[in-house]
């Protein structure tokens, strides 16, 4: 959950949305995070409609393009976005260059992290994402 609550003040929270497949992709960046509501789950936005996300089920980190019947791309999320990425209105292009490849390396380490314990469906977690 520390990701979606502007993790010791290094990330902004962008918007809120049902879904991510529902989103205004036009307002993130290559390297903007959609956590689920609940925090259980992390997806990185590479662009273009694709996303990453390491996939409990598969054992490794994997593209996703939209439209998916990918669950966890149907969950409540909070868009955020990490400050070192820059402010919304005043994007860093140097940095967002070599965001897709920070971000994969990210993605897996959260896959090292969630291996260690049960990670749920997203129809096994309560609905938490009014009280986000």
């Amino acid at each position: 959950m520390a990701l979606r609550d502007g993790y010791r003040g290094w990330t902004t929270v962008l918007f809120r949305n049902d879904s991510i497949e529902g989103a205004d992709v036009s307002r993130l960046r290559p390297g903007d995070l959609a956590v689920t509501a609940d925090g259980v789950h992390v997806m990185a936005y590479l662009g273009s409609g694709t996303w990453i996300e390491a996939d409990p089920d598969a054992h490794k980190v994997i593209e996703v393009v939209l439209p998916t019947d990918n669950q966890w791309f149907k969950s409540p999320v909070v868009f955020v976005r990490w400050k070192w990425l820059g402010a919304p209105e005043s994007p860093n292009k140097s940095v967002q260059a070599t965001a897709a490849a920070r971000f994969r390396f990210l993605a897996l380490g959260d896959f090292v992290r969630s291996s260690r314990r049960p990670h749920p469906s997203p129809a096994a977690v309560p609905d938490l994402w009014r009280s986000a």
